[in-house]
């Protein structure tokens, strides 16, 4: 007869539970303790920058990390990529917005500032 395995979900031992309580008895006075630091001007900016990125961080989580692009792939590769709904999305927006010029690295913005990109561009 074939043995069945049997698939048992990981569970944390009882000494770690008992460790979690105790240490969350503290939490109040903990974050006492980063906005003591977090204020004190006497300690180092150091000290008070991170006491208060962690209360940031308890308070609000931790801010999105945005991921790297690849370093092959460029700029105009992405546009590319974007199925037509999102490049149409894309070029009304530009085209609502005389705040953007013609070319953002540097060329003096010419008389028209308002970017109108051809729908051959997009198709």
């Amino acid at each position: 007869m074939a043995s069945r395995l049997r698939v048992t979900q990981p569970r944390r031992p009882k000494a770690l539970h008992s460790v979690q309580e105790l240490a969350q008895q503290y939490t109040e006075q903990a974050i006492e303790t980063l906005a003591e630091i977090m204020r004190d001007k006497d300690a180092p900016a150091t000290a008070r920058l991170a006491a208060a990125e962690a209360l940031l961080n308890r308070g609000w989580g931790k801010p999105i990390q945005p991921s790297a692009q690849s370093e092959s792939g460029t700029f105009e590769d992405w546009l590319d990529s974007l199925d037509d709904h999102t490049k149409q999305l894309i070029a009304d927006d530009l085209n609502r917005r005389p705040d953007i010029d013609d070319d953002p690295a540097g060329a003096p913005p010419k008389t028209n500032a308002r970017r109108r990109l051809p729908a051959s561009y997009w198709s």
